[in-house]
């Protein structure tokens, strides 16, 4: 086990918070020339920060597991630091391997309770991350929390509830969406036991929806990003750039795939992934799928197979989305009021304090609510008459908004094809975006999106790699602005240069034609690193936050 926390508490505790509540009156350091020209007058930013992976550990002895929050002095000092210096709030994992370790439906939520009062004792607000996935292999990953044993041991008695690749290779850091409707947990299917396991949460935590837990967000695929685990850095079969491959060789993706091509009337399509889209490690322009000039990508089978293999991951987060939105929006659960409108069914501005994700617009909804709430349109938001002679009705949304996370894709980007994206599942090509989809759906379902690679620059990157972080990120941001999707940023990796924090910064609130659309940022990670640097994060931290951001 290793923890992003390692200074001894007593050091912590004096010349750390010293430090934070001396910053507190310290002029803020200049930003560099071209990030204060980019810097408008406008309202702060909310910067979140997540807590270490390892934040609750699954302590097993005497022939038993515990969960347990670990290093509670480091993180009560850690807490009142981040407080202290005007952050908003956490993000948590709330890892379902913990949670549910004993048992299907056999939660113990004690060490997260621990750690939720005492986050809201500190007036910090909480980004809740439904955790679905394995800890252990992915970039930036200091320890290991497998799924539950009992999901483990269902994969060992059905393997292709795992994404499978097309050696056969099994990726167990989370489930094949191709068996998301397939009762193979122990009768129940893999999105009824998100469901559950969302809901179950959300009872536990009743008392903090909405003024503590303000984001509920949920996990759907590898890191707990929307994507396939087409690029498996933990295991060494793939290093930055390769294209990655496809994830389709499981039984269940192979059934769909195969009842997908027969109704396109061309079976021989449904036998698995393009046979020339090289392996891992391969360049876009040394396969003949993703060449630039005369790639597969760009024909009547490269759409059909492409359409396919994305459509089945935006069916996916509909799926999971909806079905936890339905969980959460029977009586009893509380609400907060998202607009009004009239009695015609159409939706007004927002009401006098209506309450939404943070910095953003009022969260719009889809599916039908329970019966006994009356609605005026298919949305899980529901409604009640304000004044029956103007048939004016107040809608109302679940008081912790759902989230989900965007893998930041961005090797290969400069090519027509963008190899790496399509592999991890998003039909992003020069002619076709692939995240106007993504967003409808979250949009329907009234959920925020939160996208990595804010801190990278095209020209950190090495030419071969066709790199384009700044591109992907416009992209992302008009896509999410076109679907009125609230958009917050994370760094997908730990940096403090000055470099970093101006692009950071710049995404939030430059003075682009893409200026404030980012409604919050997530900054990576608590822990030694930050404290090691917290004079630069701090001064980054006042630029965000300040009254003249």
């Amino acid at each position: 086990m290793r923890s992003t926390f390692a200074k001894p508490d007593s050091e912590l505790q004096s010349s750390l918070l010293r430090r934070v509540y001396a910053g507190r009156s310290c002029s803020v350091a200049a930003p560099s020339r071209d990030a204060a020209a980019a810097a408008p007058r406008r309202a702060p930013v909310p910067v979140y920060v997540m807590l270490p992976l390892d934040t609750v550990w699954l302590l097993e002895r005497d022939g038993g597991a515990q969960p347990v929050l670990i290093r509670e002095k480091a993180m009560a000092v850690g807490l009142e630091m981040l407080s202290a210096a005007g952050v908003s709030g956490v993000m948590v994992d709330v890892w379902w391997g913990i949670v549910e370790h004993a048992g299907p439906r056999r939660y113990d939520w004690s060490a997260y309770r621990r750690l939720f009062d005492a986050v809201a004792a500190k007036g910090l607000r909480i980004q809740a991350v439904m955790s679905f996935h394995a800890a252990g292999g992915n970039v930036g990953d200091t320890c290991t929390i497998p799924l539950p044993r009992w999901v483990v041991k269902a994969g060992e008695a059905d393997p292709d509830i795992f994404y499978t690749d097309a050696h056969g290779a099994r990726n167990r850091e989370c489930l094949s969406l191709g068996c998301d409707e397939a009762p193979v947990l122990a009768g129940r299917t893999p999105v009824a036991a998100y469901r559950d396991f969302a809901a179950a949460f959300a009872a536990e935590f009743r008392d903090l929806l909405g003024s503590g837990i303000t984001e509920i967000t949920l996990g759907l695929g590898p890191a707990g990003e929307l994507r396939y685990p087409s690029y498996p850095e933990g295991d060494g079969r793939w290093r930055f750039p390769g294209v990655g491959e496809f994830q389709c060789h499981d039984a269940y993706m192979l059934a769909s795939l195969a009842a997908a091509a027969a109704r396109a009337g061309r079976p021989e399509w449904g036998r698995g992934a393009p046979h020339d889209a090289g392996a891992y490690n391969s360049r876009a322009h040394e396969t003949g799928f993703f060449h630039d000039v005369h790639g597969r990508w760009d024909t009547e089978y490269g759409r059909f197979f492409l359409g396919w293999y994305s459509g089945l991951l935006v069916e996916h987060a509909d799926r999971v989305l909806g079905a936890v939105r339905a969980a959460l929006s029977g009586p009893g659960w509380p609400r907060v009021l998202a607009s009004r409108g009239g009695g015609s069914g159409g939706v007004g501005g927002a009401a006098p304090g209506a309450t939404g994700h943070r910095g953003g617009p009022p969260h719009p909804a889809d599916a039908p609510p329970p019966a006994s709430h009356p609605a005026t349109s298919a949305s899980h938001q529901t409604t009640t008459p304000l004044d029956a002679s103007a048939s004016t009705l107040l809608r109302f949304r679940p008081a912790a908004a759902l989230g989900v996370k965007l893998a930041g894709v961005h090797w290969w980007y400069t090519t027509r094809a963008h190899a790496a994206e399509l592999t991890a599942g998003v039909y992003n090509t020069r002619q076709r975006d692939g995240y106007e989809g993504i967003m409808r759906v979250l949009a329907r379902h009234g959920a925020a999106a939160s996208f990595t690679c804010v801190e990278m620059r095209d020209c950190e990157h090495p030419a071969e790699a066709a790199c384009s972080p700044e591109g992907l990120l416009g992209q992302v941001l008009a896509a999410a602005a076109r679907a009125g999707v609230p958009l917050g940023g994370e760094n997908a990796l730990q940096r403090y240069d000055r470099a970093a924090f101006d692009k950071i910064a710049e995404s939030a609130v430059g003075r682009s034609v893409l200026a404030g659309r980012l409604e919050k940022i997530t900054f990576l990670r608590m822990g030694d690193m930050m404290v090691d640097n917290w004079d630069a994060f701090s001064s980054f931290l006042q630029r965000l936050t300040g009254p003249l951001c």
